[in-house]
């Protein structure tokens, strides 16, 4: 199994950011927001997964942030251990 080396890594994930591709926790946070706005409106408001969504979100929300850091710390590593192509 071959690792994607730093130059390439480097690429995709600049153009992931310059294009605003989303993540696949963006594409989480759209859909459980979808399904907030579409299931809990201000007369739903004693349903338990309409109360807790926002927990769901932000965690979703969290474990994108981690996986941008992860990208971040892996081209990294490449560079350091000098696999650039």
């Amino acid at each position: 199994m071959s690792k994607q080396a730093a130059i390439p890594a480097l690429i995709v994930f600049v153009l992931g950011i310059a294009l605003a591709l989303p993540s696949e926790a963006n594409i989480g946070v759209m859909v459980i927001e979808s399904i907030d706005d579409a299931l809990c409106n201000d007369t739903n408001t004693d349903n338990v997964a309409c109360e807790q969504m926002w927990m769901y979100i932000w965690t979703i929300r969290i474990i994108g942030i981690l996986m941008v850091v992860g990208d971040i710390i892996y081209i990294g590593i490449q560079f350091k251990e000098g696999n650039f192509l």
